[in-house]
């Protein structure tokens, strides 16, 4: 193991959290999704280590234990030699060969600690300090210091995004090994090997599975419907409806979420709904979203130029020229919404008619049909989430409760500076 002899503690950075808002407002910016899984998962694979614990904004503790029981979240003590990993890295093999270094050692990009290796008394040190302070320290000096020349950390949602079809590819083989796959009827395109449905999905006739540019798996209990066609490289998880959709490359569509329309280079999480005609693309979907009859999204410019984006109150040129959207959990749209390229949505959010700015979280903004945005019901956002949760046969804890509520006081500034009014929506 890379990390043998070594208490593991993986952990979240404030900045990259900011970076990473509205979809980090929730959880931590490691139990985002890119590829098959999350960021989480990624890294431990990549280091070969089971026993770890993890570190989240003190927010976000409560929730976090809930989703993680099988690790200690925000620990305050330890017994051994400790080794801190940032969870929002882009692994790769320049990481993996500094982390097998011996302690004493930090490596930091832009003043931001990737990681570092510390012997236990300092490290307890430190988890004391992060106790009070709610995160590691940014500014820490420990042993000798590796300045990465670039930066693995994630800048923004879209490069979730741009890595999904690449991560796919590479957990395509260690995701079906051991498993069952299912005799596949439906018109294959590229090598068989590289189509995997496991065993208990239906795909009806006719299905197009078009694997020539990647891989494609698809989970148990999924039902994948007539006319549907779905182009690799793109993951499907488990008990996923496909209601005669186009799948376009480099989707991953996690448990539980259904999906109807056009759909390209986009990552829905769990239960989230997008059942009829609409086109998503270059986008990220929270959980317990809904997308309205005809919602559609721009993901490219007129002019084809490379898209900026709003980042902590600075226009971030991404470099891109495809950027799509990016939608908190428990978001929701009307019949025919319409998102400008590079949006973000905030948590428990409704979107009416065009949206063309960002949109703090629990507001229903319908400029386009009235000329304001109001304040969602603190409520109205709980009672709703509960509903939609209900028919999935799912009952909202009391710490997810509590975080929404928490939310709604602390993101009351957003609302303020966005203009939203505290007045009953009327359309």
């Amino acid at each position: 193991m890379t990390t043998q002899g070594f208490n593991t503690i993986i952990f979240e950075d404030q900045e990259t959290a900011s970076r990473l808002e509205p979809l980090t407002h929730t959880r931590p910016c490691f139990d985002l999704i890119a590829g098959t899984t999350t960021l989480l998962q990624h890294l431990l694979h990549n280091i070969h280590t089971d026993q770890y614990s993890i570190m989240v904004r003190k927010n976000l503790e409560k929730v976090t234990k809930q989703r993680h029981k099988e690790c200690q979240v925000n620990p305050t003590t330890t017994d051994q030699d400790t080794i801190f990993i940032n969870g929002s890295t882009k692994w790769n093999h320049e990481l993996t060969k500094i982390i097998t270094k011996p302690a004493p050692f930090i490596a930091v990009t832009e003043k931001q600690i990737i990681a570092l290796k510390v012997k236990q008394k300092q490290a307890q040190h430190m988890l004391e300090e992060a106790h009070q302070k709610e995160l590691l320290p940014a500014k820490t000096s420990v042993g000798k210091k590796f300045d990465l020349p670039s930066n693995p950390l994630i800048q923004g949602p879209w490069e979730l995004v741009e890595m999904n079809p690449q991560l796919i590819t590479n957990h395509f083989p260690t995701i079906t090994r051991d498993k069952r796959r299912s005799h596949i009827d439906a018109t294959r395109l590229g090598r068989s090997n590289d189509i995997f449905v496991e065993e208990g999905s239906l795909l009806e006739k006719p299905v197009v599975l078009d694997a020539r540019q990647g891989p494609i798996f698809i989970g148990k209990d999924s039902e994948i419907q007539a006319f549907t066609r779905i182009t690799g490289p793109t993951y499907i998880g488990r008990n996923v409806i496909l209601h005669s959709a186009q799948i376009g490359e480099g989707c991953t569509i996690m448990d539980h979420s259904r999906i109807g329309g056009e759909l390209d280079k986009t990552i829905i999480a769990q239960y989230s709904n997008k059942q009829h005609t609409g086109y998503i693309g270059h986008s990220y979907i929270g959980e317990w979203v809904n997308l309205g009859a005809l919602t559609s999204n721009s993901d490219l410019k007129n002019t084809y130029g490379e898209i900026k984006v709003n980042v902590q109150g600075r226009t971030v040129n991404t470099g891109l020229i495809k950027v799509g959207c990016f939608l908190a959990d428990s978001c929701k749209t009307s019949i025919g919404a319409l998102i400008y390229t590079g949006k973000r949505i905030g948590v428990a959010s409704q979107l009416h008619g065009l949206t063309a700015e960002d949109i703090p979280s629990f507001t229903i903004y319908s400029k386009s049909v009235n000329g304001k945005a109001f304040e969602l019901n603190l409520d109205s956002a709980l009672r709703t989430q509960e509903r939609m949760m209900s028919r999935r046969g799912v009952k909202m804890t009391m710490e997810e409760g509590d975080l929404l509520k928490q939310l709604f006081n602390t993101t009351q500034k957003e609302r303020l500076h966005a203009k939203v009014v505290q007045e009953r929506f009327n359309p």
